[in-house]
């Protein structure tokens, strides 16, 4: 709330500020007071010195606006203009210092994204206001204020009940406000960039090409672009949303007839809905990928990568003409460049969707926020519904790795996606054989670091009054295997009696389709197992049981 009300205030003070001669040194005091601000940060940290600031900074801001616009205070305005900015880098790095701790639960991805986007816009609407020779001053005190932001570490980050744990920096060190966990994450933060500057390339000039479009129409756009976030914010499968948003976006500038001013003008709207879409879908990804302390680095580039594509069209009036192609090739090559990179996200986010009508999904326990968004992780829980490994993907904020029997696995037209896209682990269908080589291949993938879902019953649950079978000695030996691989237990309520149960006969029988029906999962506190429970598979299974079960204490709690 307090980035987005800030972000259209310092959109006004830019438009005033526009009619100012702002020189270069003003801005080099912007700079150097942001380092100076930061630096007082970094030494005065703590829960309340954060609230204070984010409730006096803007106040002292609201100050200097009201100079800037009314001009009555006896100040110059372009010195007014350079203590609001010093304020506005300030806030920046303190919003974003904690932006990465909030981001880890997937509930709050709606709010934070927003401010985000609106981070972005008004540091676009900086730049485009500004002169050739002070852009690179403000974008690198902006830049810089990010990547110091990265730096403060507040205390109830690192200590009490907010606090995250902290995974191991590799070669990242070497850049440390902008490390990852792995290349392949680096891989990928770099494709969202490229997205990111594409898709503000072609959406600034279809903004600019139909500039009868009033920010009455515009706001609403921008709000129905959102709603997407809200329906799927899963922090991996929401970069399922960049596919369609390229392929909205490549229809709304293929379609625009720039003869027709009322059609340009409808066209222009859509096309900025697809835009905000596509921008806070890239920014949630983002979220997912960065640790925490490297978050405020993170965003900071993707504000710069934004801000410069807006500014790169608007100082261009050549390229926004009427009949110009090459936002539509821009699109299309980004569209199949999504539809390829995240193709498995894409599939999970469109299997999801009718899921978001027939059930009711919840949440609950007290470990969800302490998934461990990186590195292996073992997740258990009842077994009582086919969609029971769908559900879970609702709710772990992970990239998932399910079993599936050979019934299913083998069916034509799933194999392939089966195995090369959602790579989920084969179980072959037998009720009695020598060997298990999906436990060996359970083994390996926690070894690369994926988290892999197991169901330690070995079968759906038949009977009613057994809410849980004994569990199979394979969870037992993936444990031996990987004895430092967290286990999270959950217990899905709900799935007994859904369609796709055996209460009451096999699934899909003798039972009424879901409509709205009530799922819960209950999520517990991720452990290691003690060398002491890993010794005997019998004390592990019954340990295992227990923690599961225990779980369903939590299911009336709020």
């Amino acid at each position: 709330m307090s980035a987005a009300l800030s972000g259209f205030a310092t959109i006004a003070a830019t438009q005033k500020l526009a009619d100012f001669e702002l020189h270069r040194l003003g801005w080099i005091l912007v700079v150097a007071g942001t380092v100076l601000l930061v630096g007082l940060g970094r030494l005065l940290t703590g829960y309340s010195v954060r609230h204070w600031a984010m409730v006096a900074i803007p106040f002292v801001q609201a100050l200097f606006l009201t100079g800037i616009v009314t001009g009555r205070i006896g100040v110059p305005v372009s010195w007014l203009g350079y203590g609001y900015w010093v304020l506005e880098c300030l806030n920046w790095t303190i919003r974003l210092s904690r932006c990465g701790a909030a981001a880890r639960e997937v509930d709050r991805y709606p709010g934070l994204v927003v401010a985000i986007v609106v981070i972005a816009w008004s540091a676009g609407g900086l730049l485009s206001v500004l002169s050739d020779g002070v852009v690179v001053v403000a974008v690198g005190g902006l830049l810089l204020a990010g990547f110091l932001s990265s730096w403060v570490r507040w205390a109830h980050e690192t200590a009490g009940p907010e606090a995250l744990p902290a995974w191991p920096a590799r070669w990242q060190r070497i850049v440390p406000s902008l490390r990852l966990a792995s290349r392949r994450d680096a891989a990928e933060a770099a494709m969202l960039l490229v997205m990111l500057a594409g898709v503000c390339l072609a959406g600034g000039e279809g903004v600019l090409a139909g500039r009868e479009v009033s920010p009455a129409e515009v706001l609403p756009a921008m709000a129905i672009g959102m709603v997407p976030l809200v329906v799927g914010n899963h922090p991996y499968r929401v970069a399922g949303w960049l596919p369609y948003a390229a392929w909205a976006m490549l229809v709304a500038i293929a379609s625009r007839d720039p003869h027709l001013a009322e059609q340009r003008q409808a066209w222009s709207v859509f096309l900025t809905g697809a835009q905000t879409c596509a921008a806070m879908a890239i920014c949630s990804r983002l979220v997912a990928i960065c640790p925490p302390a490297s978050f405020a680095g993170w965003a900071g580039l993707a504000s710069l990568v934004a801000g410069l594509a807006f500014v790169s069209v608007g100082r261009s009036p050549e390229w926004v003409v009427a009949g110009n192609t090459w936002p539509g090739w821009l699109m299309l090559g980004l569209g199949v460049a999504a539809q390829v990179y995240w193709l498995r996200e894409w599939l999970e986010l469109t299997a999801a969707l009718p899921a978001f009508f027939l059930y009711r999904i919840r949440h609950g326990g007290p470990g969800r926020a302490w998934v461990p968004w990186r590195g292996p992780l073992l997740v258990i829980a009842n077994h009582a519904a086919w969609f029971d490994p769908l559900w879970l993907g609702k709710v772990i904020p992970r990239r998932l790795t399910p079993m599936m029997t050979s019934d299913f696995y083998d069916l034509p037209g799933l194999y392939w996606l089966m195995r090369y896209v959602l790579r989920v682990i084969r179980v072959e269908e037998a009720h009695a054989r020598r060997e298990a080589p999906e436990l060996d291949e359970a083994v390996k993938r926690l070894a690369a670091g994926e988290c892999v879902v197991i169901f330690p019953e070995g079968r759906l649950r038949r009977e009613e009054d057994r809410m849980l079978a004994p569990f199979q000695r394979g969870i037992w030996y993936i444990l031996q295997k990987s004895p430092d691989t967290p286990v999270v237990p959950c217990w899905i309520e709900g799935n007994w009696g859904s369609y796709f149960s055996w209460k009451d006969g096999p699934p899909m029988k003798n039972k009424p389709f879901d409509w709205c029906r009530r799922i819960t999962i209950v999520v517990g506190h991720p452990r290691v197992l003690s060398g002491e429970v890993l010794a005997d598979h019998r004390t592990t299974r019954r340990f295992l049981e227990q923690l599961v079960l225990e779980q369903r204490q939590y299911l009336h709690q709020k």
